[in-house]
């Protein structure tokens, strides 16, 4: 787990961070490094807010294998989100908005079957929705919103049967937007408080959506 670490320090050009205190100290001592949080000697929990991280997210980020939260958002990191992450099945929360990250959301999360928020918004994220995050029953809110997605929202969103925040509005500043018949699928979340749709192409076929939907704020 220090060389994880390490990777993600010497990734993300850790000599420039805000707050880098404590980190690639002497082993043991990975505790006390700013942001990390521990449990019985495993990392739990990385929480870098605001904190200057540039680059790439490392792979090896996997091998912290009893993460219960990703905690990065309001830095610069940039490419690819790993795939790898999928592997993480202790993860609880994964956020990384506010970031310069791109490519398509990796179906990969999907696995992520303890995950109960997962935001990605305000990034710059292509191609479509992975039909993969329908498999995330226990997910309370997902944000993907202000990115560049586009095509159709997946019918199997309708399978997160516990969703209470959803957030897909597309950027007032791009043309990237999701567009189609918003599916039927989305009247099965029961627990839905609030839905956010603004700025796409989408449009409602079906009335029970649409009385659905207007019962919502988006």
């Amino acid at each position: 787990e220090r060389d994880a670490l390490i990777s993600l320090y010497s990734s993300t050009n850790g000599n420039s961070w805000v707050d880098n205190s404590n980190w690639l100290g002497p082993a043991a001592t990975e505790h006390t490094w700013h942001g990390v949080y521990t449990r019985n000697g495993h990392v739990t929990q990385l929480s870098l807010y605001s904190n200057k991280l540039e680059g790439k997210i490392p792979a090896t980020i996997a091998n912290l294998t009893k993460l219960q939260e990703i905690y990065i958002p309001d830095n610069q990191l940039s490419g690819n989100i790993p795939p790898e992450l999928g592997e993480l099945q202790n993860l609880q929360r994964l956020t990384l908005s506010w970031n310069q990250l791109s490519g398509s959301i990796p179906p990969e999360l999907g696995e992520l079957q303890n995950l109960w928020r997962l935001e990605l918004d305000a990034n710059q994220l292509s191609g479509s929705i992975p039909s993969e995050l329908g498999k995330l029953t226990n997910l309370q809110a997902l944000n993907l919103s202000q990115n560049r997605l586009g095509g159709s929202i997946p019918p199997e969103l309708g399978d997160l049967i516990n969703l209470q925040e959803l957030y897909l509005s597309a950027s007032p500043y791009n043309n990237w937007k999701l567009s189609g018949p918003i599916p039927s699928t989305i009247t099965q979340l029961t627990q839905l408080d609030y839905v956010e749709l603004c700025g796409n192409s989408l449009y409602a076929l079906d009335p029970m959506v649409d009385a659905f939907l207007n019962k919502k704020t988006y």
